[in-house]
């Protein structure tokens, strides 16, 4: 069902962009292999990556929110990111960058790591982004529909979550739902439906240079895309107001 809904999709033209933005968050992950010991690599990167990336200090704070002690947090231009002993995770800090600048951005920080002899090879990669959609039921949002149950009133919400895998290898995660209490926006509008959309690729062989690893970036970046879009119905894109190139 839901791999009928990519391919319907990469058979039209994606948007570039949907008004009013809808992103909540967007996660990248870069795992990888050390070639030095991990407390030499968390001390050393702060600073590699001075002075175009800064230090977060450590608090109880940020340790309740899941920032563990045995990580470096940095942000700058736009990002944050964590440095931990086997991957990296970055986010957009100040409003989506666009994914040409946004991803240079990675590249760039995990391209200072490489060329300072620390990392071996890139195992993994993966691209995670959450849209809050302006609310309606999913059965109105979806290129597909949910069946009802028979003898049983229309739910008041719906969440639903898939795992499937590409013949290519991709792994891709789909958490939807409708239910209007799921997001909480610091402005208060909504209410909202939830798309989160996660693509991850574990290599056969692990990764040995940056031009590999940057073409797979953009590669599970536009499989996530073609995933979200998919998704929705076109009669439902129409009200987002999408924009093309």
């Amino acid at each position: 069902m839901w791999k009928d809904c990519v391919i319907c999709c990469t058979m039209n033209r994606l948007p570039k962009k949907i008004t009013p933005d809808s992103l909540l968050d967007t996660f990248v992950q870069v795992h990888y292999s050390l070639s030095i010991a991990k407390e030499e690599m968390l001390i050393a990167v702060r600073s590699l990556l001075a002075p175009d990336f800064s230090v977060i200090e450590p608090t109880a704070e940020l340790e309740d929110v899941g920032v563990k002690p045995d990580e470096t947090m940095l942000f700058g231009q736009g990002i944050v990111f964590r440095v931990r002993e086997n991957l990296t995770s970055f986010t957009c800090s100040e409003g989506y960058l666009g994914w040409p600048r946004y991803s240079q951005l990675i590249k760039q920080v995990i391209q200072r790591m490489y060329d300072a002899g620390w990392i071996v090879e890139f195992p993994r990669v993966s691209v995670r982004y959450i849209n809050a959609l302006p609310w309606a039921p999913l059965n109105q949002q979806l290129r597909v529909t949910f069946p009802a149950l028979p003898n049983l009133p229309a739910p008041s919400h719906t969440y639903y979550q898939t795992n499937l895998t590409t013949e290519e290898g991709f792994q891709i995660l789909i958490a939807l739902t409708d239910h209007p209490e799921a997001i909480e926006k610091e402005k208060n509008e909504g209410p909202f439906s939830l798309f989160d959309v996660g693509v991850m690729r574990t290599t056969p062989s692990p990764l040995k240079n940056l031009t590999e690893l940057s073409s797979l970036l953009d590669k599970i970046h536009s499989i996530e895309k073609e995933v979200f879009f998919g998704l929705i119905s076109p009669e439902f894109l129409v009200k987002l107001n999408p924009e093309y190139e």
